[in-house]
């Protein structure tokens, strides 16, 4: 999914052949700080309250006047339009070690942690990978429910981005005249 803003005005293409840094550099920053505010509002969007996949949401420069908003995270794609049986897909094997750091969060662990080198704590330890190997075998055989989050909030943000890069062509339209 993505946001294409296309101007087409005399004005603006007279001031883009005439005075491209001016236009360039004016377009560029409204365009940064629309990245910056679809950023925030996928931050909001996606799923769970403090969770890795928000943290890694970023705008990152692409290019010319071009941004990019996405998760940093390797199952951004997998959250956004699931896996698996549950989303219409053929069956994968997760990486257990990504489902273990999930599961040893202490909210999900549901105990707490022995003194390194103890007796107890293998235990735990093997009883954590048992239940990440159990919610591998899980996912494989039911998947993962899409729970969208970046293709609601570009829809969402898109007369903002448009109304912004529109502002960054007047701005720009302003410096090159002086009008």
């Amino acid at each position: 999914m993505d946001i294409r803003v296309e101007i087409d005005s005399a004005e603006a293409r007279k001031a883009l052949a005439d005075f491209p840094g001016v236009m360039g550099s004016n377009v560029d920053l409204y365009l940064l700080r629309a990245a910056g505010e679809v950023a925030r509002e996928a931050k909001i969007a996606a799923p769970g309250d403090l969770s890795a996949l928000k943290d890694s949401i970023r705008s990152i420069k692409d290019g010319h006047l071009a941004y990019v908003v996405a998760p940093g995270v390797q199952y951004g794609a997998a959250v956004e339009y699931g896996t698996g049986p549950a989303a219409g897909k053929a069956s994968y094997f997760p990486n257990r070690l990504a489902l273990l750091d999930y599961i040893n969060t202490p909210s999900r662990r549901g105990f707490k942690l022995a003194k390194k080198g103890s007796g107890k704590r293998q235990g735990q330890v093997d009883e954590l990978q048992a239940r990440s190997w159990a919610l591998a075998r899980y996912i494989f055989a039911h998947g993962t429910k899409p729970h969208p989050y970046m293709a609601p909030t570009a829809e969402k943000m898109r007369p903002r981005v448009e109304a912004l890069v529109k502002e960054g062509v007047e701005a720009g339209i302003r410096e090159a005249f002086g009008s």
